[in-house]
């Protein structure tokens, strides 16, 4: 299992409560979550995503190749990707000045949980909230 830190900005953090997201058939799921975003030009971190996730596909399937693996992902749909576009973002939306100062010229990881509620802690690794 590969750990990674990833520094970006919080973007629509439900940390400590869930929140509900409606589906297109009309259900609803509620959730953790939040988009981490960072700037494109933040290669460091780009790369050392695309190598985690290299590693993680080598683990999970060891007769994959990982390049062709998540080429097929990305080319499938772009909101399958790990790494997705913030301007992809901006131009699928319906409301995209939401987005716009955030998400311009950025790339973003959604992080989403409905189960675990994540743990929190400050610089100095102690702990904000309590998880359930």
């Amino acid at each position: 299992m590969q750990k990674l830190t990833v520094k970006g900005r919080l973007s629509y953090p439900a940390l400590d409560t869930k929140v509900r997201m409606k589906l297109p058939d009309g259900s609803s799921v509620e959730h953790y979550g939040c988009d981490i975003v960072f700037p494109k030009t933040d290669t460091k971190q780009i790369n050392a995503v695309e190598a985690c996730l290299k590693t993680a596909v080598t683990e999970i399937f060891p007769n994959v190749s990982p390049d062709a693996f998540l080429s097929a992902v990305r080319s499938k749909s772009e909101s399958r990707g790990v790494l997705r576009d913030g301007d992809a973002k901006i131009a699928s939306s319906h409301k995209p000045e939401n987005y716009t100062q955030t998400y311009t010229d950025s790339v973003y990881i959604s992080a989403k949980n409905k189960y675990v509620q994540p743990l929190l802690v400050y610089r100095q690794a102690q702990p904000v909230s309590n998880p359930r």
